[in-house]
């Protein structure tokens, strides 16, 4: 009788312990998961890269920037951009500007019409 006693114990042990896990990885199971988007290769290249700002600063660079611009240009670093602060140039530097800056979209040009005033020289003194 003691064995049968125990028999029934072990059984219904058993039975609520199967009921417990199956209700709680059904729920588990059968749980909706949100379905994102997957990221698209543009967002991961910046996330991946930082981006970068090249500035160059060119008055009557016009030969200069002829051999040397395209080297910068033309890299593989996939997020920067190059700006080119032409400095009220007198040669033909706004054109060879606009003829890069038409082929490129990572080049941004800004131009400077008037030549400022160069500033004074402070000395300063020790008190």
């Amino acid at each position: 009788m003691l064995i049968f006693t125990l028999q029934i114990l072990f059984f219904s042990a058993a039975a609520v312990q199967i009921l417990f896990w199956l209700f709680v990885f059904s729920r588990l199971a059968f749980k909706r998961i949100e379905k994102k988007a997957p990221p698209s290769v543009f967002d991961a290249v910046k996330r991946t890269f930082p981006p970068v700002s090249i500035i160059i600063c060119a008055r009557n660079e016009a030969l200069n920037l002829t051999e040397n611009l395209p080297l910068i240009l033309n890299q593989n670093y996939p997020n920067f951009e190059v700006i080119v602060v032409n400095d009220a140039s007198t040669d033909d530097t706004p054109s060879v500007l606009k003829a890069f800056s038409e082929q490129n979209q990572h080049l941004r040009v800004v131009h400077l019409t008037e030549k400022k005033q160069q500033v004074k020289k402070v000395h300063w003194q020790k008190v």
